[in-house]
């Protein structure tokens, strides 16, 4: 399974640099010899050269890339590294592709759905359940809510507060 890294966000200059806009806490991910997917291309690039520009961005030149309409063409493309290049996170701490696709059960034993996108309510992280019957439901991922969660097995129990089903619970129209 490949991990998203970044995103290549345009073209840079006349010798094939992109800007990317880099999803990755790792500082090492980006660095010259580095070898990374490429979405578009459907293969790994090797990294020959790379510099910050802004917060996050920085601007790579890979292999083989070398003027602007090569570089135009990997435009919105995803840049993506094998699982097992991605270091383990402490106790607790999970990355968003080990939840996306996780089957949710309340603690009872109810089964409310699969984990399908994250809402960023500037508070706390949100999690978007999608129910079986194309309803969705909002769970805020704080303690109180989330009773456990096995990457192993891809599966979240979570205990509903009093109300909190039927505030958070929205139906698609």
């Amino acid at each position: 399974m490949k991990v998203i890294v970044g995103k290549i966000l345009a073209a840079h200059g006349i010798k094939g640099e992109v800007k990317v806009k880099s999803l990755s806490d790792n500082p090492r991910r980006y660095r010259r010899g580095s070898s990374i997917f490429i979405e578009k291309e459907g293969e790994y690039a090797l990294i020959t050269s790379v510099r910050e520009a802004d917060n996050d961005i920085l601007i790579v030149k890979f292999k083989g890339v070398d003027d602007r309409t090569y570089a135009e063409k990997l435009r919105g493309s995803l840049l993506q590294v094998e699982e097992d290049q991605v270091p383990p996170l402490p106790e607790g701490e999970y990355y968003s592709f080990q939840l996306l696709g996780m089957e949710v059960f309340e603690d009872n034993g109810n089964r409310l759905g699969v984990l399908s996108d994250f809402v960023d309510s500037g508070a706390n992280n949100v999690y978007q359940i999608d129910c079986e019957n194309g309803d969705y439901l909002l769970l805020p991922a704080i303690d109180p809510v989330i009773c456990s969660v096995d990457v192993k097995n891809k599966k979240m129990i979570v205990h509903l507060l009093p109300g909190l089903k039927e505030a958070c619970l929205y139906h698609e129209s």
